[in-house]
């Protein structure tokens, strides 16, 4: 299934039309979150997902704001602005969210 998958999704890109592409790359999405059980085991350093979810849009509007996207590649500020925002998720789970959980169950 992911090699059809891949295929209709570059095929899309390669002829610029728009009929399957979602769905194709919904079930790319699917075989990569299902089939690499490496990356099932992300939980084990801690939730980040929160610290993520608060501090990508401000960091990414952050960047815009600055005109980056305009002056820097692209993708050099879209992989920079990943790390950011993971650095910051971490450090939010390590020094905020992990020490008042701690709190919480020991009261």
């Amino acid at each position: 299934m992911a090699p059809l998958a891949l295929a209709i999704f570059f095929l899309e890109v390669y002829f610029n039309v728009n009929y399957f592409r979602a769905l194709a790359f919904a079930t790319l999405i699917y075989y990569v979150a299902f089939h690499f059980k490496s990356l099932n085991n992300f939980g084990r350093y801690g939730d980040f997902s929160y610290g993520i979810y608060i501090f990508h849009f401000p960091l990414i509007q952050l960047l815009i704001s600055f005109h980056l996207f305009e002056f820097i590649n692209p993708w050099l500020c879209l992989t920079g602005i990943i790390f950011i925002t993971l650095a910051c998720g971490w450090f939010s789970w390590k020094y905020i969210e992990k020490p008042f959980l701690a709190r919480k169950r020991t009261e």
